[in-house]
């Protein structure tokens, strides 16, 4: 959203309406039944997906954490909200060539990441890690992905091809169970609550999901937000140069990853 610069008697108008999103996977203007007025205004940009990191080949690279052997990763994005299946996650058997990595992000209370690590004592093929600072590279690099269903960690999922389990959380928002019914409808990914979740429904999908080759279904989501960007802030920011717009981008560190879990 933008406000009109300059112009008291525009002040407060809506002028675009940016969503960072596809329209094909949900569209909050027919879901929240937006009046023609807002509705008009709508630009969907596709998800803030593909070029995310500065590194062009970082989709291809594994993560500086990653095992030598094939993996399995969950990640539970900041982590605050994320314990519960990070503790299945590590009790969870897994095929005996592969290890399991379990990231359980910067605002997981201490507490709970020693009883994940308890979880994983008895298992000698998981390796847990409070934090890693290229997390796209150990997604990319995974057989398979269990994970969370935030907006970032999403969007790096749907940015390579490994089937990948949602596990979202319902409380307090229903966002993220919104978002992963969509995907799974669509065959992007696998959906199971942690509700009704047991180590041996984990077990179980990790199994299958380790034999599946890539996950065609993504090629049909827009996931060109952040190439589309610029050009839509050019056009609503005409009095910003557009160089600016460049300049900003390129300042960006090469090879630094700046996922906000």
């Amino acid at each position: 959203m933008d406000r009109q610069r300059g112009d008291r008697s525009d002040r407060g108008v809506l002028r675009r309406g940016l969503i960072y999103g596809d329209q094909q996977v949900y569209d909050p203007v027919v879901e929240y039944g937006l009046p023609t007025a807002v509705a008009d205004k709508a630009v969907f940009t596709g998800y803030l997906g593909t070029d995310r990191f500065v590194d062009p080949t970082a989709a291809t690279k594994a993560g500086s954490s990653a095992p030598e052997r094939p993996y399995v990763l969950c990640t539970v994005g900041g982590g605050q909200d994320g314990a519960a299946l990070a503790r299945m996650f590590a009790r969870t058997p897994l095929p005996g060539s592969h290890d399991g990595v379990v990231v359980c992000g910067p605002f997981m209370a201490a507490g709970d990441r020693a009883a994940v690590r308890a979880a994983a004592a008895a298992n000698p093929a998981m390796q847990i890690h409070d934090f890693v600072p290229d997390l796209h590279r150990l997604i990319a690099g995974a057989t398979a992905v269990v994970s969370m269903a935030g907006y970032n960690s999403v969007c790096e999922i749907l940015s390579c091809s490994r089937p990948a389990l949602l596990v979202p959380r319902t409380r307090p928002r229903l966002e993220q169970l919104i978002r992963a019914q969509r995907l799974t409808e669509l065959g992007a990914t696998d959906l199971m609550p942690l509700d009704s979740l047991a180590v041996a429904d984990l077990a179980n999908w990790i199994d299958q999901a380790v034999g599946r080759g890539p996950v065609a279904e993504r090629a049909q989501i827009d996931l060109d937000g952040l190439g589309r960007l610029p050009a839509v802030a050019a056009r609503l920011l005409p009095d910003i140069p557009r160089a600016e717009f460049a300049t900003a981008r390129s300042a960006r560190q090469p090879g630094v990853d700046h996922h906000a879990a």
